[in-house]
């Protein structure tokens, strides 16, 4: 049955590319690894929800991951949905600490850790705009079976507190350790509504319609500017910004080519500065000796590109690149940048 890899987010993959490349005595430096962690966190917990469903679901179910799909006009991030021939069930995945304290109907989860209180969009209005989602695309593929939705909690340093009017929530809400059982009870008490070709049908679906996330700046929000960052093509093993050599590059810390890193180099650009660039611009963050060198390169390395008047704009190939980002490269080309 079909299922996906679950891989790091953009967020943690720009905020990663940052602690390589902020001066370790930058004052955002400590911000952005606080940041990383909790990205870190997060992708922790939400792998560590897989290693558990995938102790209970059968050859005849699925489990598709960090789903980004768009459907009126919004975007919805779903990081968990199995789908069986009874049921399908959409899991949103917190790693959280603290004391929580749920108002569905206020939209508003709060959280009491150390002493400090911290407010979030309630999880359970999150899931069930998935649900919503979700239950649209069934619908259009003429399918019908149950859709249920849970948050689940991977960190056993967490307290839930739920209104008196509000009792039903502690049925939304588990920690993963309850989710096996949670689980069996749901299938045992359901009938099969789907046959296996119309879960690959619906999984196909999903598949097709999961879409790339759009950029978003990472970089501003944690007081760091781009001035700041470290240029030039920079070995992974050692962290330091490597030599340009004869059809290459040599890292001067552990004395190794290092051309096969190029390509995340290339990347990295993308996550922090944007989903398009052109070759100046490559070069001067990757110090290529000239935009020659650049279009080589990225040509070579397989990077789409678009032409903007005669010039190739290259495109993010881990962002989708919506329209409104070409308008910001033909205006710029317009008043000259």
């Amino acid at each position: 049955m079909n299922t996906n890899t679950r891989t790091p987010s953009i967020k943690q993959q720009t905020l990663q590319a940052l602690v390589q490349r902020i001066p370790k005595h930058h004052p955002g430096y400590v911000r952005v690894l606080e940041q990383l962690s909790i990205e870190e966190a997060g992708l922790h917990g939400e792998l560590y929800f897989d290693s558990v469903a995938s102790k209970i679901l059968t050859p005849q179910s699925a489990q598709l991951k960090n789903l980004t799909l768009t459907l009126f006009k919004e975007t919805f991030q779903i990081d968990s949905i199995i789908v069986t021939p009874q049921f399908i069930l959409i899991t949103e995945i917190k790693n959280m600490v603290g004391n929580l304290y749920f108002n569905k109907k206020g939209g508003v989860l709060t959280r009491m850790s150390n002493g400090q209180t911290s407010y979030f969009t309630c999880p359970l209005f999150q899931v069930s705009r998935h649900v919503e989602c979700i239950s649209h695309i069934l619908k259009k593929l003429n399918l019908k079976v149950p859709v249920h939705d849970l948050v689940i909690y991977t960190n056993n340093n967490v307290e839930f507190t739920v209104k008196d009017s509000e009792q039903e929530i502690y049925e939304k809400i588990h920690r993963v350790e309850q989710f096996t059982q949670h689980y069996r009870k749901m299938k045992d008490s359901a009938s099969p509504h789907l046959s296996t070709t119309q879960m690959k049908i619906f999984c196909q679906e999903l598949l097709k319609r999961n879409t790339l996330p759009f950029w978003k700046d990472h970089v501003t929000k944690t007081g760091v500017i781009h001035s700041d960052l470290i240029n030039g093509v920079m070995c992974y093993r050692c962290c330091k910004i490597a030599l340009a050599v004869r059809n290459g590059w040599r890292c001067k810390a552990c004395d190794k080519r290092i051309d096969n890193m190029l390509y995340q180099n290339i990347i990295e650009y993308f996550l922090i500065h944007g989903p398009t660039a052109t070759t100046k611009d490559i070069t001067k963050f990757l110090h290529f000796a000239n935009t020659r060198s650049a279009m080589h390169y990225l040509v070579k390395l397989g990077f789409k590109y678009e032409m903007v008047g005669s010039q190739k704009v290259f495109l993010s190939p881990v962002h989708e690149v919506s329209v409104m980002d070409m308008e910001k490269v033909k205006a710029s080309k317009s008043r000259g940048g």
